[in-house]
């Protein structure tokens, strides 16, 4: 890699479970499937997902905008693959 890449890290001990729960839902599959969008039009997409704390299906309206700025954050740098 050209550029030195640094992770700022806090201790996980007391939260361990939640981060290892959080981290598998995002490490072997995509974010979003085609299956969880509910409503799409040109000012609004609604989309379907679990709230992990209550075990409820929940129903998320974004702008178009905030959907693909929200995606993206979980695109890797270049040259970072997920294993």
């Amino acid at each position: 890699m050209q550029k030195p890449w640094v992770v700022y890290c806090k201790s996980a001990l007391e939260y361990r479970s939640s981060l290892v729960s959080y981290l598998a839902r995002y490490s072997h599959r995509i974010a979003l499937s085609n299956n969880r969008f509910q409503v799409w039009n040109n000012n609004k997409i609604s989309l379907q997902y679990r709230d992990y704390r209550s075990g409820k299906q929940s129903l998320l309206t974004l702008t178009p905008q905030e959907l693909v700025r929200r995606f993206l954050l979980h695109v890797l740098p270049r040259g970072l693959r997920r294993s």
